[in-house]
């Protein structure tokens, strides 16, 4: 439809800082307006005689820029920004992503102010369901000329004069699928983090729970897990929290009493251990593990005795209210140090490539490692790396000087994948 280009002339200033401004047909200005509570800022338009009271509602786009707009921000879309260039007659379609079966949509629909269609068929493009249609919108009321063939055409309120209504600025699109009202339907959360326990007595995985819920990780949960039930549900997992003991056997089978190593996780079920060759070969694709279980990450071969003798004699210097001033050259080795003996490193690898681990390199009581444990676990929270966490947890107990540090909690080890980003929640 012809437009009368004098019409949409350029508006020059009436005077410097007047802010009218005016050409041979109408006059504009912004203006505060008081005594109507939902409209504060109006753009008044004037011709002297129809438009004489005509004022739309308008919001500065950013403080002191002097630029105003009567419409919402465009609502962000993952389209490509060439098939958001509008031309002439710009022609576009229906998609229903993630369906691909036609025999699923039962009702659909086009709908401005002033016109709908309904007789709109699809087909099934990478994935999607596409109209076949091709649409335009075109204007109410005579045209100069006829719509291109090929395309349905829409017609749209776009001519009405004056303050146009809301329902004249939407084109609506509905659909209805079979077996449900509307086109979104909510999946079942695919559960991406496994948290267990297999020690009679000891631990409540209750906040490592809420803390993994936190970071957007849906979690699978026992309490009381026997091996198949680990075995069922480690694969296709991100995160794994496990608290039980640990199995460790003689580094030489002939010496009973000699050195012992790390042999893999024992759950309560006598002779349940899950071992390394047990996860070896799945394909899995950890970012985090978690084992809170004695010697998980153990740094140096030592007796099984000394871990006796050590934690007896903590545990009475403790009863008698006196400082651990005292530290077994094992047990101080295994504060300073930090790299994992090579059955630990197996173990951890296991999980695949990518993965950060977390274990301990002494002989732990559960409910104190445990909560220790939750806080290395909500320091991972809001983006901060496997490594950032770590080190704040020992910063927060005065424990960063390898060298001169007592603190047991020390013998929180990490390895692997340090850098990983642990938390989902958007940041």
């Amino acid at each position: 439809m012809k437009r009368r280009a004098n019409h949409f002339s350029a508006l020059t200033e009436t005077s410097a800082g007047s802010g009218i401004y005016t050409n041979e047909n109408y006059s504009v200005w912004v203006q505060q307006v008081y005594g109507y509570p939902n409209y504060k800022t109006c753009l008044v338009i004037t011709d002297g005689f129809s438009l004489s009271n005509t004022f739309f509602t308008v919001w500065e786009t950013a403080p002191l820029s002097n630029e105003y707009r009567n419409h919402n921000e465009p609502i962000p879309t993952d389209l490509d920004p060439d098939d958001l260039k509008m031309g002439d007659f710009t022609a576009w379609q229906l998609k229903i992503g993630g369906v691909t079966d036609t025999s699923l949509v039962t009702q659909v629909s086009i709908t401005t102010s002033v016109d709908s269609t309904n007789k709109i068929t699809f087909s099934a493009v990478k994935g999607s369901l596409v109209s076949d249609q091709k649409f335009i919108l075109i204007p109410d009321g005579p045209l100069e000329a006829a719509p291109p063939a090929g395309y349905v055409p829409i017609r749209s309120d776009v001519e009405t004069p004056g303050t146009r209504t809301l329902a004249a600025n939407i084109v609506a699109a509905n659909v209805t699928l079979k077996g449900g009202e509307q086109l979104e339907k909510e999946k079942e959360r695919v559960k991406d983090a496994i948290v267990w326990r297999s020690l009679k007595g000891s631990g409540n995985e209750k906040k490592i729970v809420a803390l993994l819920e936190s970071m957007k990780y849906n979690v699978e949960i026992s309490d009381n897990a026997t091996k198949q039930w680990v075995l069922d549900r480690i694969k296709k997992k991100e995160i794994w929290y496990s608290m039980c003991h640990a199995g460790a056997v003689p580094l030489n089978p002939k010496d009973r009493y000699g050195l012992v190593k790390f042999e893999g996780l024992a759950l309560a079920k006598k002779g349940e251990i899950i071992r390394q060759s047990d996860i070896a070969g799945l394909e899995l694709d950890y970012k985090l593990v978690i084992v809170d279980a004695c010697c998980s990450a153990m740094l140096e071969h030592t007796r099984l005795d000394s871990f006796e003798v050590n934690n007896y004699v903590d545990i009475v210097r403790t009863i008698a209210g006196m400082p651990d001033q005292v530290s077994f050259e094992k047990k101080r080795d295994a504060r300073q140090y930090s790299e994992l003996v090579p059955e630990c490193q197996a173990f951890a690898n296991a999980f695949g490539k990518k993965v950060a681990y977390m274990g301990w390199a002494w002989t732990m009581n559960p409910i104190v490692a445990q909560p220790w444990t939750s806080e290395f676990l909500d320091n991972l929270k809001d983006g901060y790396t496997v490594q950032e966490a770590y080190d704040d947890f020992l910063s927060a107990h005065g424990a960063t000087n390898p060298t001169f540090s007592d603190k047991n909690q020390r013998m929180m080890k990490i390895y692997g994948k340090k850098g990983n980003v642990i938390d989902k929640t958007p940041q």
